[in-house]
């Protein structure tokens, strides 16, 4: 047997020798080319069903889930930091998602690379913005990213790079206010990171801000207090560079309570009227969302609406779109002129004029009518979309059979919506919201958001 032909040959019992190292190799390369040839089909189908997916997402699309994102942000003449401070920002961002972890039994997801940005402007034409200057960083980053306001999949955690002093101060915004509607942003000085002692603290009260949590004087609770929350301004929180305090910052009910409203950025969050408030506290009657902000090149966060009905007990029909989205069952009287439109009587339907910041395309349309579980509910409505010729396209009509219902039609693109509410013998209407959907997405999602 020849020496090279090795164990890839045998003798048969006629005494012939056969060779089929060659034979069972092809038949090896073979099988690995259809394996290959089956992997790359598998691949290119679940790429091209992604990319179908992407495509199909309009940019006007809420993000599925929200992460943060550390920037390290160089102004316009600035010098860029030392990349020692990366490391610096993600031990504390990463401190700041476990201790979520421990006070809610869930937290964020992070970004682990820090992304390094050079700024449009200087510092001092930053600076002149003072606590604004978050919203030309948000801005600014939307646009390096390729992202908008309606799709950021980011809280952007901005460290300014800044070697004079300490500026910026801390500010966080949820950049479409509210819960669960997106991204947000917070900046902060390279300063904070590489000189102050309470860097963590602050880190945790600033990126609450981003994730939705107002100030606790919002519920009427003195900042400077012995208030166990991160939201506040007690200093027994502080911590010293990478050592905790002796007095931790915790979370109070309304602070879980808002937090379980952002899905998008902090997922299986539920809370308990019976676990998460101890005996004897008195839970703030409601949510308190932050505003949305503005920023260059993005159009606001805003539905414009008409109608020909007026507007009673203070109520505003712009309520009824992007706002708070209340529950209101009865049996005790509750009407909210803060968050429910309140119509005049009309004489026959109450119309309403939607127009949006551009062109959507929707599929179905939620309507909340009523309040108190008896009050002027609306008994029917219809939904008609202009087209491009300026004529109204009418798509599909809804008897209600309670006080919410929903109308579906065949997917249509349009800025501008018309509505046609009949009332009930009233002659008046409550609207507590409006929620837009197109296929299971809904757009332009409500502030605050507490009906099914």
């Amino acid at each position: 047997m020849d020496a090279n032909q090795g164990p890839a040959s045998y003798a048969t019992t006629q005494g012939e020798t056969v060779y089929f190292h060659q034979e069972l190799h092809t038949m090896r390369r073979s099988l690995a080319a259809v394996s290959i040839l089956a992997w790359a089909f598998i691949c290119s189908e679940s790429a091209w069903a992604q990319n179908s997916l992407e495509k199909n997402r309009k940019h006007y699309f809420p993000p599925e889930r929200v992460s943060v994102l550390p920037v390290v942000f160089t102004p316009k003449g600035e010098k860029a930091p030392r990349k020692e401070l990366d490391g610096i920002v993600l031990r504390h961002l990463k401190w700041t998602q476990r201790r979520y972890g421990e006070l809610l039994g869930t937290t964020f997801e992070i970004e682990d690379k820090i992304r390094r940005v050079r700024g449009k402007k200087t510092l001092n034409e930053y600076r002149e913005r003072d606590g604004n200057a978050v919203l030309d960083f948000a801005a600014e980053l939307l646009q390096e990213f390729g992202y908008n306001r309606f799709n950021c999949p980011h809280v952007f955690l901005i460290v300014v790079a800044n070697s004079k002093d300490d500026w910026p101060i801390g500010v966080g915004s949820v950049l479409n206010g509210g819960y669960n509607t997106g991204g947000g942003a917070t900046m902060m000085s390279t300063d904070v990171f590489t000189k102050k002692p309470n860097t963590q603290s602050t880190l945790e009260h600033e990126l609450g801000h981003t994730f939705g949590l107002p100030h606790v004087d919002a519920y009427g609770i003195e900042m400077t207090g012995n208030n166990p929350s991160l939201m506040s301004y007690n200093q027994a929180h502080w911590t010293r560079g990478f050592e905790p305090s002796l007095q931790p910052a915790a979370m109070i009910p309304e602070d879980i309570r808002a937090l379980a409203l952002n899905d998008r950025l902090i997922p299986n969050l539920e809370f308990s009227s019976t676990k998460d408030v101890p005996d004897g506290y008195k839970l703030f009657w409601t949510p308190i969302p932050l505003a949305p902000i503005k920023m260059e090149g993005q159009p606001d966060y805003t539905i414009e609406v008409k109608s020909n009905a007026g507007s009673a007990f203070n109520s505003k029909v712009e309520s009824c779109v992007v706002g708070y989205f209340r529950q209101s069952p009865g049996p005790d009287i509750y009407f909210d002129a803060g968050s429910m439109w309140h119509s005049e009587p009309v004489a026959e339907n109450v119309t309403l004029d939607l127009t949006f910041p551009f062109p959507v395309e929707l599929t179905k349309i939620r309507l909340y009518s009523g309040h108190s579980g008896q009050y002027h509910p609306v008994k029917a409505f219809s939904v008609s979309a202009s087209t491009e010729t300026g004529d109204q396209k009418p798509l599909a009509n809804h008897e209600m059979a309670s006080f919410d219902g929903e109308v579906t039609f065949a997917s249509t693109e349009s800025q501008h919506w018309h509505l046609e509410l009949t009332p009930g013998e009233s002659k008046a209407i409550v609207l507590r919201g409006l929620r837009f959907y197109s296929g299971t997405t809904e757009v332009f999602p409500p502030q605050l958001c507490l009906v099914e």
